[in-house]
């Protein structure tokens, strides 16, 4: 069988599902990740090795690019920053901020190319590539009880890393199935319903059962943001879909607004089924119900987060080294290679914002990109935030009711932005950022038609 570039991307989402679990039966060892790198690097190599390479791109989204291009610069101009040298961390931090980047050419080369076959072909081994992890996710959230604190039925259940989350009434045990943390199992669910979402529209599929699935995906996840982006895009994209077809006719329009009304109360229905189904024999049971008052009922949580998620006003303006950081890999999961710069981290954070009263500053994104890159590559990222959103809304735009992969893979740099102010791990994931830039890469294409 020959391999390209788009088996590569198949072959490295693989390696994304399945490389934590491995990591599992070998200490949990971070070094195994690099297995991604150089499956990266792999279809890097693919991509390059073809006759002719796309490079239009430059010429469809110029403004992006040049963005883009400083902020790579910037980048490498960190490699000298002296606050603390370290060669391990720095080049973590290379691989955190750079070696996603090339995804954008694939992503506008998978569209030129592809057709749609090819795309349902894609879309169906994600959706049963992610039937699988809710399957393993479902079995692991049952034997370990649902979301309590219960640790004792094997370790292979349990997060390796974030394994609770607090909320006012306690703390949630919270669910991998094969991934490391329930972030990246949820993110991944994201992406792969976005696109089968896509598929089931335009065949025609009953998409309750689609939904149903995933929601039970999202709910023993445990991961309320991608859980609400999850809910959102389904209803708008079933409201966009009702109010922009004013030329049906009129008896047409009734059936679907009925089926779409149908698809919508299915949504909330199945879920408030799952959220307040009681035993009084099964303990398990309502551990389960703990999880929906974790989900859906503390609410207060989720405006604190918001907050927390642009700490702007928090930047200390004193500091000497606001300008340009302390260095790429810094802070962050990248010192994990240096137990000193670890240790550092809160004095980091309290170094470059303010504490407001007793509540320390939250760990989002811009604490990342603040404390390693400074002012000046907090504005640059801000920047190439809006010029992925010009190209997002611009997307969403031309292709609600019509092309409808383009319309759904609009969506999945929205969830990814949205993770990244309400937590720096969403920029050190490397399957996260790739999805990112072959998201945008794709999106770039899609645009110009």
């Amino acid at each position: 069988m020959r391999i390209d570039h788009k088996k590569g991307i198949i072959i490295i989402l693989l390696i994304y599902v399945f490389l934590d679990f491995v990591r599992r039966f070998l200490g949990e060892s971070k070094f195994a990740l690099i297995a991604i790198d150089f499956s990266i690097l792999l279809v890097y190599l693919l991509y390059i090795s073809k006759p002719r390479v796309n490079l239009r791109i430059f010429k469809d989204a110029q403004a992006f690019l040049s963005v883009l291009f400083i902020f790579c610069l910037l980048i490498v101009f960190e490699i000298g920053n002296s606050y603390w040298p370290d060669l391990g961390t720095t080049l973590l931090g290379l691989r955190t901020y750079l070696l996603s980047i090339p995804f954008l050419f694939i992503g506008y080369r998978f569209a030129t190319e592809g057709n749609m076959y090819e795309m349902d072909r894609f879309s169906k081994i994600m959706f049963k590539l992610a039937t699988v992890t809710i399957i393993f996710g479902s079995i692991s959230f049952i034997i370990r009880g649902g979301g309590s604190i219960n640790e004792s039925e094997g370790q292979i259940f349990i997060p390796m890393e974030n394994k609770y989350h607090g909320y006012r009434y306690g703390r949630q045990l919270l669910t991998s199935s094969f991934f490391a943390s329930s972030w990246r199992f949820a993110n991944f669910l994201i992406f792969t319903y976005l696109i089968s979402w896509a598929r089931y529209k335009i065949n025609g599929y009953n998409r309750v059962i689609l939904i149903a699935t995933y929601l039970v995906g999202f709910y023993i996840a445990g991961n309320r943001t991608h859980l609400t982006m999850f809910v959102g895009f389904t209803v708008l994209s079933e409201l966009f879909a009702l109010f922009k077809k004013q030329k049906a006719e009129k008896k047409r329009q009734s059936s679907d607004i009925f089926r779409k009304s149908t698809i919508v109360i299915s949504i909330f229905l199945v879920y408030f089924i799952l959220s307040y189904i009681r035993s009084e024999a099964s303990s398990r049971v309502e551990n389960i119900d703990s999880r929906s008052e974790y989900l859906i009922r503390e609410r207060l949580d989720y405006w604190e987060r918001i907050e927390d998620a642009f700490p702007l006003s928090r930047i200390d303006l004193n500091n000497p080294e606001l300008l340009f950081g302390i260095g790429i890999g810094k802070y962050g999961q990248e010192t994990a290679m240096s137990p000193n710069i670890q240790r550092k981290e809160e004095y980091f954070r309290n170094k470059f914002f303010r504490s407001s009263g007793k509540r320390l500053v939250a760990d989002s994104g811009i604490i990342k990109i603040v404390v390693e890159l400074g002012l000046i590559g907090l504005i640059i990222f801000f920047f190439i935030i809006i010029f992925i959103m010009g190209i997002v809304i611009k997307n969403i735009r031309r292709n609600v009711n019509q092309h409808y992969y383009n319309y759904a893979i609009s969506f999945y740099p929205i969830v990814w932005v949205v993770n990244f102010f309400k937590g720096h791990p969403t920029i050190s994931d490397l399957g996260a950022t790739f999805l990112l830039y072959l998201s945008i890469g794709f999106l770039i294409y899609s645009s110009k038609r």
